[in-house]
Order: structure tokens, then sequence, then C-alpha cells
């Protein structure tokens, strides 16, 4: 398989791919397997003379500049050296685009939106709905559902609470609970970062100027709840189906709408809470189940699966995994149907896991309208102070 560092980089930056290989069975020496880069994804053929842009790496790293603009595909032919049979396989990479106008102006790529703070009556409605629990010492639970035991944790959320809340006043203050939605949990304590930064720009769109950028999504630049999930002590392999329903919103796994007793309905969290409550005409809007809703998500593998770890929409500082919604709708896994990411040093890239269980934290992802878009310049440019501000075309 071929790894791109990124899809899109400016005409004197590198691109740099990273081919992954089990030679378990076979002759294959990366120094020995060549690399071209044409502007079709349409197969070059086996033919070695055709790859010439040179050979791999030890490490099987391809490190180029291209200096021509548009659209680009690397095509890599491994060559398996055996002596009697020697064989010859060709891989293509996804797109990489050439452009002189980046899309990483800053380390951050903050923007301006504001979820607003807890109120008691929302705190009261997860409460009553069986989905919160303070729980500030992060514990793992038993796997006792709180929808059938007050004293469970099971399938809930916790880590915030309402704004003047003074029974939590000093964690408040500490980083380990939060009041506000743009806040990250344990941010103080180097946990994560505070506010919302862009997810996904629209690269692609005509309209894009050296100045004015246009966005399709936004993600927490931190991490501001906790989800307790223990499938473990369950002992229940529909349980991650459960999950999944729950923390979709009701929109995947829908016929997994009960616990394992088959009568005790779970409810679903209602990601609305995260509409910016001055901005909401930006989001993009979703019907579910015949009702209209704003497109607020949790993050899911399928949404983040091509970013490298230290990518910072990937990273949070001093934290390593979070949990991942599943972007699939029939999707199964082992016990836990979440996934958590975490760092994967031998191939050093973003990994998954579907057994691992616990109190983990979770990152809210918000969609937005088509024409929605910020403009880059000296004092807007994505970092610190210098947020970006959304604007929406008036056509």
């Amino acid at each position: 398989s071929i790894t791109l560092e990124k899809d899109t980089v400016k005409p004197t930056e590198a691109i740099k791919a990273t081919v992954t290989m089990q030679d378990n069975e076979s002759g294959i020496t990366a120094t020995s397997c060549k690399w071209v880069i044409t502007n079709s994804e349409t197969a070059v053929g086996e033919n070695p003379a055709s790859y010439t842009g040179g050979n791999l790496t030890n490490y099987g790293i391809v490190q180029t500049t291209y200096s021509t603009e548009g659209d680009w595909y690397l095509h890599i032919l491994l060559i398996d050296n055996a002596i009697n049979n020697p064989n010859k396989l060709e891989l293509v990479s996804d797109k990489i685009t050439v452009n002189a106008i980046t899309y990483y102006y800053a380390a951050s790529n903050m923007v301006e939106y504001d979820a607003g703070y807890w109120t008691q009556e929302q705190i009261n409605t997860l409460n009553s709905n069986k989905l919160y629990d303070i729980d500030i010492s992060g514990a793992q639970g038993d796997g006792t559902f709180k929808l059938l035991n007050d004293a469970g944790l099971n399938l809930t959320f916790g880590g915030f609470t309402y704004k003047g809340d003074m029974t939590y006043a000093s964690e408040i203050e500490s980083g380990q609970v939060v009041s506000s939605r743009n806040k990250s949990l344990g941010s103080r304590s180097n946990y994560g970062s505070d506010g919302w930064m862009v997810f996904e720009w629209d690269s692609n769109n005509i309209y894009n100027t050296d100045t004015k950028k246009y966005v399709k999504s936004l993600i927490h630049a931190g991490l501001p709840e906790t989800f307790t999930f223990n499938s473990y002590d369950a002992r229940d392999k529909l349980l991650g189906y459960r999950a999944e329903y729950l923390m979709s919103g009701g929109e995947r796994q829908t016929s997994y709408n009960k616990l394992s007793d088959g009568v005790t309905n779970i409810n679903t969290r209602d990601w609305q809470e995260y509409i910016d409550i001055n901005q909401s005409n930006l989001i993009a809007d979703k019907t579910v189940g015949g009702v209209t809703k704003k497109d607020i998500h949790l993050l899911t593998y399928d949404e983040i699966k091509n970013y490298y770890w230290n990518d910072p929409v990937v990273s949070v500082a001093g934290s390593s995994e979070y949990w991942l919604a599943d972007a699939f709708p029939n999707a199964w896994h082992d016990y836990c149907g979440l996934r958590t990411t975490y760092y994967d040093p031998r191939n050093k890239k973003l990994s998954t896991s579907y057994d691992q269980f616990g109190d983990l934290k979770v990152r809210p992802v918000v969609v937005l309208k088509s024409g929605v878009y910020v403009e880059v310049d000296e004092n807007h440019d994505g970092s610190g102070n210098k947020k970006f501000v959304l604007h929406m075309d008036s056509n």
C-alpha cells in the first residue's frame, strides 16, 4: 500500500510517500522497486524502464518535489527478485494536488466558533435519559449500565457540567471539568486544546483565491467529553452496535436500540448541543427519520483514516487516544463497535484497535454549508489570537 504524507502540496514542497510491503514469502527488496509520477491513475505497466523517477529507499520511502501544478499520481513498481519467477506489481497512489495555494496556513487553523455553555436544563435532561455522570476520576466502570442501575457508568458521558455549578467550581478551575463546550477536558494540564479548527478545506472549489479559502467542516480542537464504554466486562458481543447506535444519534445500527434484555431502550445523544450560538445558519442541514437537524456528529474512523498522527487535526496534546465512531452502518467489530486511535511507531501512522474499552474522550465535527469561507490576511491566519472568521457567499 502507498501512504501519502499530504495529498496537497506547494510546488516547492516535497511529495513524500511510504510504501508498506509484506514480504514474508517473497523476495521483494525496497531498493529494487521503482517509481514514477504521471498525471493519470491509469496503469503504467510492468516495464521497469517506464519508471523514471528512481528507486525506493531502504525504508520504502519516496521523496521528491514536483513543481508543475495540477493533479498527479505516484506509480510504484514492486519487483519480486525470485530467481526463477520474477514477478512485478504496480501500485497507484491517491491523487496528489500540486498547488501554489496551500491549505495548511498555520499549525492550528483555528476559527471563530462558539458553542456556548452547558445549561442546568441540558444537564438535567442528560441525567433523566441516563446518559450522564460527572465521572471526574475517569472510572472505567464494571459493565453496569446506568440505564438499569444509577450506580452504573456504561454508555454514559461525563467530564462537563453547567455554567455556575458551584459543586465543581474547583474542578472547573483546574480543568478536570468543563462548563464551556469550546473547552477541552484537562487542557490546563496539557491534555488538549480549546476552541475549534478547520477539519476539511474545500480545496477543489473553483472560487478559492490566495486570500479566500472555502471550508467544508470544523472539528473541536480538543476533547470536550468522555464516554464510558466497557464491553469486555459486560460480555456482550453486540454492545458495540448498541454504543454505535447511541453515539451516532440513532443514525447507525438502528436495530440495536435496546439493551440485551430486549426491553430497555437506549437513549441517544443529540449532538445539536454543539451548534454555534451565533452562526447556526452556516451549518449544513441533514434529515434523519424525517427530522431535519444540523449536521453535527462525532468524528468517525472513515473521516480521519487518511491523516497522519502528527497532523494537528489528529493529535491532541498529551492525549494519545480517543473514541472514533464507525462510519459504516453495518460494520462488525469484536466486542467494541467503536474504534480508538493510537500511534503505531512501527509504521509511523494512525492505527486502530477494536478491543480497547474504558473511559476515553470524544470529538465533535460540524459540517458547514456550501459557500462558507474564510479570508486569510495578516490579521486572520488561523493562529492564536488571529483566528479565521467564517463568512457565507451571498449568491
